[in-house]
């Protein structure tokens, strides 16, 4: 087996999952990281016996690498990923694309200007068990026609979060970028392409330069409609990170944090319970729904991830995540802030 040698550029808390995930493969082996040389991150290397250096230029003149994790702050995103497409290193290139919808299309432009695609976007969700149980039950019929869909991410992040990368203060950084991107790409692999979306944000709390919280309506292009509330400041389970079960940081909690509504029944995710009715002609809400759920499943979508950005590199797989997935999610979520900034609806199809 072909061991790849990978080095991780941005040491936060992105980073330093991917290390861990690297640590507990049998595909790749850390051989440096790069970041700026603080002592928090020469801590970091050193717990993970790696050197650290401070840019992709001085590492490379050190060092022999075959792919890249960029993990860095989304402002950093566009010159590291151009450095890797430029110089044909394969590369994982964490979600958002960018920290501005302009950054996120230059990326597009360059990676349609040079004959290299081996570039993985990390929206790791996408390797998800239990994402794509609940994409085989939709598309299985069970549901019916798609009506809608409701989602939360409500979860409260500490002060230090925020101490520790004061940059997630200030536009850019802020939960829709970091965390709805997220959502975005599940609400897409789930409903179908997104029409519309109309959002109004708050910073009432954190009062910090970026939004705190959002309640955001979607229409689809199949007709169904979704609505999603967004914060990063309320104590909550609703969350997929607290209760999925996927990574072992946080406590699990055995609640849904989506619920998708059709015709002929529901779907609970992450639970992936299923209501119907024992037969159409009983569809009344006079009567009792059946409810059926299958053993809770999950996985690590982050060990998930790296295998495939293995099978990318070596066996010439096609990327589960492109840069056009990843910069279509972009596009929503800059439609999502701009349409808080506005008080309007935007037209999706119109605002590319």
């Amino acid at each position: 087996m072909t061991i790849l040698r990978v080095a991780v550029i941005g040491l936060g808390i992105g980073g330093k999952i991917h290390l861990d995930a690297i640590s507990s493969s049998n595909y790749f082996k850390a051989v440096a990281c790069i970041g700026p040389l603080s002592d928090s991150n020469r801590n970091v290397a050193q717990h993970y016996a790696v050197p650290i250096y401070p840019s992709i230029e001085d590492c490379l003149s050190f060092e022999s690498i075959e792919c890249v994790i960029i993990a860095s702050p989304n402002n950093f995103h566009l010159a590291h990923v151009r450095f890797c497409i430029e110089n044909k290193i394969p590369c994982l290139l964490e979600k958002p694309l960018s920290s501005s919808l302009n950054e996120a299309y230059e990326i597009v432009k360059y990676y349609d200007s040079h004959n290299f695609h081996k570039v993985l976007v990390g929206h790791h969700r996408a390797h998800s068990l239990i994402l794509n149980k609940s994409i085989a039950i939709i598309s299985s019929g069970c549901l019916g026609e798609l009506v809608g869909i409701q989602g939360s991410a409500q979860f409260y992040k500490p002060d230090s979060y925020f101490d520790d990368g004061p940059w997630r203060r200030n536009p850019g950084g802020g939960p829709v970028l970091i965390n709805m991107i997220h959502e975005i790409d599940i609400l897409r692999r789930l409903a179908g392409e997104i029409a519309t979306v109309y959002c109004v944000c708050s910073s009432k709390v954190r009062r910090f330069p970026v939004e705190d919280s959002s309640a955001i309506i979607f229409e689809f292009v199949n007709g169904a409609i979704g609505t999603f509330f967004l914060s990063d400041c309320v104590p909550s389970s609703r969350s997929w990170e607290l209760t999925s079960g996927e990574n072992p940081a946080y406590p699990r909690q055995s609640t849904d944090c989506y619920f998708v509504s059709g015709t002929e029944g529901s779907l609970a995710i992450p639970s992936l319970t299923v209501e119907r009715y024992s037969s159409l002609s009983e569809r009344s809400w006079w009567n009792s729904l059946s409810s059926k759920s299958p053993e809770f499943l999950s996985n690590d979508p982050i060990i998930a991830q790296l295998c495939h950005f293995y099978q990318v590199i070596l066996d010439n797989q096609a990327p589960k995540v492109t840069i056009y997935d990843g910069f279509n999610n972009m596009l929503i979520a800059d439609a999502i802030l701009k349409s808080s900034r506005q008080g309007v609806k935007i037209n999706i199809r119109a605002y590319s």
